[in-house]
């Protein structure tokens, strides 16, 4: 009996070290199969996936026909799609990038509902009841994604610019401001700032024009993180993962990717920011691929094959992946793991 227990226990080590083992473990869930003829149309799909539920709608054709297919009730055929028989998706539903921005829960923000003038043309912020100000100008106003903070950048009297935040966080930028990067929940961001000019102060004859090629980031606590060429680095390669907390990533544009200004991983340059979702704890790796082939699934890398849509959200301290595939080029299937 010993010798078996051993035996399967050494069995059990080496599947989990079969890189394909790991995404067998996925829970998976067989949503519908496509009928022999019939296909998918992609372009009227609906698939909001949460942490509590997933909210499935397509639209299939076949022999000229359609067919609606909502939470597994399928509904058909019909001769032509009206616009009634659709389901609306927000952009933020149909968003498959792992990537977050902070200015997609700012396209339809009323920042006049927030900032408002004196009769001394001063800027003031009011949010949850609570004044910030008065500033001689708010430069930039950007919501949490749940509504219930802020980030401003605001001008002062004394015409230098400042970080101010719903939490009472107030930081003098060392330059101008030109982005910001924030986390899902506007706790930690990263600020790119250019060469401060003021007319006033400057001396032509000490001007170095190389300085105007060159950019520094500032974390929201005023860490300096670097400085950096344009010509080699731009906005684009510092992020924050939907998934990945308040962890910053850089891409060094070598298949580098530091995190948190640390060293992290290696990855093959074609997979972009959109397709790597980070646990926080940063220990594994969610990689989606559309047929790229370079990434090789292992212990902390999880592969998943061309997406219709994912989501992440956490839940009992763990990062957890949902994801719609089309598998067999007739099965849609509905998948559910942790990172």
């Amino acid at each position: 009996m010993t010798k078996v227990l051993q035996f399967t226990s050494l069995f059990f080590l080496m599947l989990i070290a079969i890189p394909g083992f790991l995404f067998a473990q996925s829970e998976k869930q067989l949503i519908y199969t496509l009928l022999d003829g019939e296909i998918l149309m992609y372009g009227e799909n609906c698939f909001s996936l949460n942490n509590e539920k997933a909210d499935i709608f397509f639209i299939t054709r076949l022999n000229g026909k359609f067919f609606t297919n909502e939470n597994g009730i399928r509904k058909g055929p019909f001769i032509a799609m009206t616009e009634d028989m659709l389901k609306g998706c927000s952009s933020s539903i149909n968003n498959l990038c792992a990537r977050f921005n902070i200015n997609d829960c700012n396209i339809n923000t009323d920042v006049s509902k927030y900032v408002s003038t004196d009769e001394s043309y001063k800027a003031k912020i009011n949010f949850n009841n609570k004044t910030y100000g008065p500033f001689m100008a708010v430069v930039q106003f950007y919501l949490t994604c749940s509504g219930t903070g802020f980030l401003a950048v605001i001008l002062t009297e004394e015409n230098k610019q400042k970080i101010v935040t719903s939490d009472g966080k107030i930081l003098e930028l060392p330059g101008s401001f030109e982005w910001v990067s924030l986390s899902m929940d506007g706790k930690q961001g990263l600020i790119g700032l250019g060469m401060l000019i003021d007319p006033s102060k400057m001396d032509m004859s000490k001007i170095n024009m190389d300085d105007f090629n060159k950019f520094s980031v500032v974390d929201l606590n005023g860490i300096a993180i670097g400085s950096f060429d344009r010509s080699k680095t731009t906005a684009d390669d510092f992020w924050f993962c939907k998934s990945g907390g308040n962890h910053w990533f850089m891409d060094k544009n070598s298949g580098e990717i530091l995190r948190d200004g640390q060293a992290y991983k290696m990855l093959p340059p074609s997979y972009s920011a959109c397709d790597l979702w980070f646990s926080e704890d940063g220990k594994r790796i969610g990689v989606v691929d559309y047929g790229q082939g370079e990434i090789i699934e292992s212990l902390d890398i999880l592969k998943i094959k061309s997406p219709l849509q994912l989501s992440s959200y956490n839940k009992d301290g763990k990062t957890w992946l949902k994801w719609i595939s089309l598998e067999n080029d007739k099965e849609i299937v509905l998948y559910k793991r942790a990172l």
